[in-house]
């Protein structure tokens, strides 16, 4: 297994995100414009953001989130558990 530094290394240096973020949730809203200045300070360039409202739409979302960048190997596994949502 990876070190947590191993890891943010990986995210870091793995090229643009796609945020998906339920603003349904107690703290989704509140993050929704804050999350991508907070990941970029961290040094993840977020690529777009989707906002979800409605659960039924998460796969989708998803789905959307993996044809948007190339999320190389993660996208593939996100793809199909998207695919199950």
């Amino acid at each position: 297994m990876r070190s947590k530094d191993e890891l943010t290394a990986a995210i870091r240096d793995g090229g643009p995100a796609v945020l998906v973020i339920n603003t349904r949730a107690r703290m989704g809203a509140a993050l929704l414009h804050r999350a991508p200045r907070l990941l970029a300070e961290q040094g993840v360039t977020v690529a777009r953001v989707i906002n979800v409202r409605r659960p039924e739409r998460l796969a989708r979302a998803l789905d959307e989130a993996v044809a948007d960048v190339d999320l190389g190997q993660a996208g593939s596994t996100l793809h199909q558990h998207g695919q199950r949502l």
